[in-house]
């Protein structure tokens, strides 16, 4: 899927709204968002690699009785396929009101 990108003069506050409908958020801002909270090294703790990739769709991560979700964004070491899950509402990525 490709990155969507947000359109001259759109406030941010819609623009997270409409990405959230779709089951998306704002690729770039999360990548700014990881950047500012990973710190150095920033490599795979499994195969030593530093290869990721940030999916452009809202996770859930469902809690064992299925009632609560936490909308996540998947990061993937593109060397051994290494998974990490970032929550999106600290990222404050998520529209207001949304959870």
């Amino acid at each position: 899927m490709a990155q969507q990108h947000k359109p001259p003069g759109m406030p941010q506050r819609k623009w997270r709204e409409l990405l959230w409908t779709q089951g998306l958020f704002d690729h770039e801002e999360a990548v700014r968002e990881i950047n500012k909270r990973w710190k150095e090294p920033r490599v795979c703790p499994v195969c030593h690699q530093n290869n990721w990739a940030v999916s452009p769709e809202i996770v859930r991560l469902w809690t064992a009785r299925m009632k609560n979700a936490y909308p996540c964004v998947n990061m993937v070491c593109q060397n051994c396929g290494h998974t990490m899950l970032f929550n999106a509402a600290i990222l404050n990525l998520l529209p207001e009101g949304k959870s």
